[in-house]
């Protein structure tokens, strides 16, 4: 599987107009001082969910000899990969402290292998944690003159503070087996999938 392989992505875009405002079922006959400050708005909103990123394990702390290349650890007798990740509770008690934060995926689906063996856990065997991500956009048109338009947006990423979750710690180390699994950090940038919340306004004119 490619590093890129996403199985399913959904996108909603949602456009509502706001029923007040002049020619609007509410305020339809208000003053255009009041109009102009509450009538007019558009509301959209656009939801992405989209399952995570493959994943791949490898291994170390093992005093076994192995020869130079990708270390991958075997799968546990009697174990596959359904059994590698487990329920996770992202509003864990103690989320907030790695050390018993509750981990991801289970280190027991997992075994070194003999010296100068390859691992058998494949690559990119299992999808690591999904996007749930929204935007919301309050949009209002006017005319300044005849043929000069100005738009006002106020545009909020994340209104829900919805985190998108990295992958989890993927080395298999039985030597400290307390790390695996542990999710430690987010993706997302300023403007990309998941990003942090923030919300911005702009202000634009057409002629």
């Amino acid at each position: 599987r490619s590093d890129y392989d996403v199985a399913h992505r959904w996108v909603t875009y949602t456009t509502y107009e706001l029923p007040v405002g002049r020619g609007r079922r509410f305020l339809r006959d208000t003053n255009r001082f009041l109009d102009a400050a509450a009538g007019g708005w558009d509301l959209s909103i656009i939801q992405t969910l989209e399952t995570g990123a493959p994943m791949t394990f490898s291994h170390t702390g093992s005093s076994n000899v192995y020869l130079p290349g990708a270390l991958r650890p075997d799968m546990a007798p009697g174990k596959t990969y359904d059994d590698i990740q487990i329920p996770w509770d992202r509003r864990g008690a103690c989320r907030h402290s790695v050390g018993c934060a509750l981990p991801w995926a289970d280190i027991n689906a997992f075994a070194y292998p003999a010296s100068f063996t390859p691992g058998g856990a494949g690559r990119n065997i299992i999808n690591g944690p999904g996007v749930v991500w929204h935007q919301v956009s309050l949009a209002k048109q006017f005319r300044l003159r005849e043929r000069v338009r100005g738009t006002v947006r106020v545009d909020v990423n994340n209104p829900w503070k919805v985190p998108f979750f990295a992958a989890p710690n993927s080395a298999v180390n039985f030597r400290n087996p307390q790390a695996f699994g542990k999710i430690t950090g987010t993706q997302g940038s300023y403007s990309g999938p998941g990003g942090r919340l923030y919300t911005f306004a702009i202000f634009k004119v057409e002629f």
